[in-house]
């Protein structure tokens, strides 16, 4: 399995005023085409500071490292220059390309940097924003430079992901399994056995929430049939599992109702009807649904 960085860069991210969304988008991006996303970095517009996190990534032997922010033509967007002082390489000038991007957003003032790229580069265009990106290799590592903004970002991650690299997407190195009735340490007491025994192919991680915990699990690649992991999984926890994926609680429990020709009620208090909400959301319900009550007051709950 092939892994990754992520090098996030700006002040606003560090300061707390902007959330990072961009590596976050990456990681699920990567673990669908199976490339493990092993750190996520965050510096400040700094071309010091960018200069030492890169250096660091392609001493460590990542296969890629992607990064994002900083191709801005202010005075704070400093990525490029980092990266030229970094792989001592000078600027490339776009010419075509300025003159296309500056007619489409109408600005004949277009600084020229927003189509400039390393001249050990191959760009990254933009279809949403002016900004340029661009990718190259450096020993045995690839560099993704992408823009900040998301939009933007996500569009030529995509591009870059599908179209240059033809990385395809995986879709069952990912399974999720759901359960219920059972809280997260004494479930991952009860598979450390289970848990030796195959993570060599697999990895498992474990999700708590209000609504019980997830088990996820992501193939690494080593040629064992995940699925054949995911079967045993299931009959091993027939007390908690009730489902995989995107499966929900009142999902199974209406398809049991539907199998059995049963009829559910409800009366509801602290919940303010949100249990019927969420039968009511399901399709069809209304044929093993009949109602509901909400007594949140205890004079209604007593008469």
């Amino acid at each position: 399995m092939k892994i990754a960085g992520i090098l996030t860069i700006g002040n606003e991210i560090l300061q707390g005023y902007t959330i990072d969304l961009n590596a976050n988008s990456i990681s699920k991006q990567l673990t669908k085409r199976n490339i493990k996303a092993t750190i996520h970095l965050t510096v400040p517009d700094d071309i010091h500071k960018i200069k030492e996190k890169v250096e660091k990534f392609i001493v460590k032997d990542y296969d890629y490292i992607f990064i994002t922010g900083g191709l801005g033509p202010t005075h704070d967007d400093v990525t490029k220059i980092a990266l030229s002082e970094l792989f001592n390489s000078k600027f490339k000038f776009l010419k075509d390309r300025h003159i296309k991007i500056s007619k489409k957003f109408n600005k004949a003032s277009l600084p020229k940097c927003q189509s400039e790229i390393l001249d050990l580069a191959k760009p990254l265009d933009n279809n949403i924003g002016t900004a340029l990106g661009m990718y190259f290799t450096y020993n045995n590592t690839e560099l993704i430079v992408l823009p900040g903004v998301p939009i933007e970002m996500n569009a030529m991650l995509k591009l870059y992901l599908d179209d240059k690299k033809a990385l395809k997407i995986k879709d069952d190195n990912i399974i999720t399994i759901n359960t219920t009735g059972i809280y997260e340490t004494k479930l991952s007491d009860i598979m450390q056995k289970f848990i030796k025994k195959y993570d060599q192919y697999v990895s498992f991680s474990f999700l708590p929430s209000y609504e019980g915990v997830k088990i996820r699990l992501t193939d690494l690649g080593r040629g064992f049939n995940i699925n054949l992991i995911k079967d045993e999984l299931l009959k091993f926890l027939e007390n908690y599992a009730y489902g995989t994926d995107k499966e929900t609680l009142e999902i199974v429990i209406c398809k049991i109702l539907k199998k059995k020709a049963l009829k559910i009620s409800l009366a509801e208090s602290c919940t303010g009807g949100y249990i019927a909400k969420k039968i009511t959301d399901i399709p069809g319900s209304s044929d093993f649904f009949l109602g509901g009550i909400v007594a949140y007051d205890n004079y209604i709950k007593k008469n």
